[in-house]
């Protein structure tokens, strides 16, 4: 390896730690976890006064505190004793990519009709998939009774069409996408560090050799090597999950702060 070689492994590695002290640890997740009262007459209490079933303001909030404990564990794991895992921290990092984007996806909906709309999506797609996991287990579940105050939710607000589908929640891959025009991370961006991450959780051999590291096998056989993962691209897809985060925050604290007009 030569001195460039080292210099290059060095700013990465540095990068990484940058990176990683950004994370945040169990003390910024529970400080997340504090639900703040809307202040009246902003954004988001007017959006809550809609919502009666998952208000906005809880709902955010929820997807910054489950964002925040998955990139709480990943701090944990890289600055424990055994090290960084060839491909488990991606599916943490994709969880915490998809949770922020929600909440953003949610507040950056430009009027209280679509936030309203956004959120109620998401609800029913949430109850949806209780309603099949319940009924796997072979209790019972109300969810039509849910499904009736989202609608009627969706009903008082006069600007969302009645022929609004709350069922039809966009793919994650379009939020991303939509997320991506209020965020522009670099290097990658939130749909690029999505893709990224799906590829490693859903073991896809070809995105896994292409973005990891492969090095010899101390005392193994010849041309035995093992895969590690680079801290390079870690660096780059946690970047923007850590952007996402703080992203969104921002976003719930300017909601629930500023008074409409």
């Amino acid at each position: 390896m030569t001195d460039a070689d080292d210099d290059i492994r060095w700013r990465v590695e540095r990068q990484f730690s940058a990176i990683v002290d950004r994370l945040g640890d169990r003390e910024a997740s529970a400080e997340d976890s504090r639900w703040a009262t809307p202040r009246p007459g902003s954004p988001l209490a007017h959006d809550d006064s809609r919502t009666t079933y998952d208000p906005v303001s809880f709902q955010t909030h929820f997807f910054l505190t489950v964002a925040q404990d998955h990139l709480s564990t990943i701090r944990e794991i890289v600055d424990g004793p055994v090290g960084i895992p060839p491909v488990a921290l991606y599916t943490l990092a994709r969880s915490a990519i998809e949770s922020a984007a929600y909440g953003i996806w949610i507040l950056k909906g430009g009027n209280h009709a679509k936030r309203v709309k956004r959120s109620l999506q998401l609800s029913y797609d949430a109850q949806r998939s209780v309603a099949v996991i319940v009924a796997a287990t072979g209790s019972a579940y109300d969810a039509e009774s849910v499904y009736a105050e989202l609608e009627q939710n969706k009903r008082s607000v006069k600007n969302i069409p009645s022929s609004a589908d709350l069922s039809k929640l966009p793919a994650i891959s379009t939020i991303l996408a939509d997320v991506d025009l209020d965020l522009r991370s670099e290097p990658a961006t939130a749909l690029e560090a999505w893709r990224i991450c799906s590829g490693m959780t859903h073991a896809n051999r070809w995105v896994l050799s292409s973005l990891s590291e492969l090095t010899d096998v101390p005392d193994g056989s010849p041309g035995q090597r093992r895969i590690e993962a680079s801290v390079a691209v870690l660096a780059t897809v946690l970047k923007a999950a850590v952007e996402l985060r703080d992203r969104l925050r921002w976003r719930i604290a300017n909601a629930g702060e500023s008074r409409l007009n």
